[in-house]
């Protein structure tokens, strides 16, 4: 099967750390600094087109998904994965103090931090059809949470 893998991250550094690691694993990736709300790519280039952890940061998520659905085929498919900052759990004993925390990155350090809570009716008003919006818990160990 052929085909090419290309990807965009606003952030110089870590499209650099990305191609580093694609060259270490061998793998031949098109990577560039770029932003979601203006896809550096022709119309109708991709049969996928994948965004994760990107609309949740924007100022305008809905730009962004009007970017993939004019680099997507048509009939092409998009998969979009996005936290919902409000449901995240993190495993620790002080839960008054959790709550504050994760509060307060979901109101003051994300934009769109209930983002998923919107996005199926985002993806129907940017004319997207057959969608289908899945829910997972996310639990943070104290390690994780930490690091």
């Amino acid at each position: 099967m052929a085909g090419r893998v290309c990807g965009i991250d606003k952030s110089e550094q870590f499209v650099a750390e990305a191609q580093r690691r694609a060259t270490a694993a061998g793998l031949a990736v098109e990577l560039r600094p770029g932003d979601a709300q203006a896809l550096p790519y022709p119309d109708h280039g991709f049969d996928i087109v994948r965004a994760e952890r990107v609309l949740v940061y924007l100022s305008d998520p809905a730009k962004a998904l009007a970017e993939m659905r004019r680099v997507a085929k048509p009939g092409g498919r998009i998969a979009i994965i996005e936290p919902d900052f409000g449901t995240n759990a993190i495993n620790v004993r002080d839960r008054a103090l959790t709550r504050a925390v994760l509060d307060h990155e979901c109101d003051a350090n994300i934009p769109q931090g209930w983002l998923v809570r919107d996005l199926g009716a985002m993806l129907r008003d940017q004319g997207f059809t057959d969608t289908e919006v899945a829910t997972r818990v996310v639990v943070f160990t104290p390690e994780l949470a930490a690091g």
